[in-house]
């Protein structure tokens, strides 16, 4: 193999090697992407879950409310009969 054959070869070896580079790089950098926006899905997931725990246990403690409400007015409706209402 003389010079020029050295040349060509050792130019063909450093352009594959560029693309075998980009091509590298650019799969990197789309795996990273998607590992992103996973993390992305993840985080908005995990807000709407929390979000919705923190409705469900609002929701919750006003149910709590409202009960004991009704247990109370209902007990004082059965004081005020036992009080103002003649048993036969």
């Amino acid at each position: 193999m003389d010079g020029q054959w050295a040349v060509v070869v050792g130019a063909a070896l450093g352009a594959s090697g560029a693309v075998v580079g980009a091509l590298t790089t650019w799969v990197s950098a789309r795996l990273q992407t998607r590992v992103q926006l996973k993390v992305a899905e993840l985080q908005h997931t995990a807000t709407q879950t929390a979000e919705t725990i923190n409705r469900k246990r609002a929701a919750y403690s006003d149910l709590v409310l409202a009960v004991d409400t009704v247990r109370r007015q209902k007990r004082m409706v059965r004081q005020h009969l036992r009080r103002h209402v003649r048993q036969p």
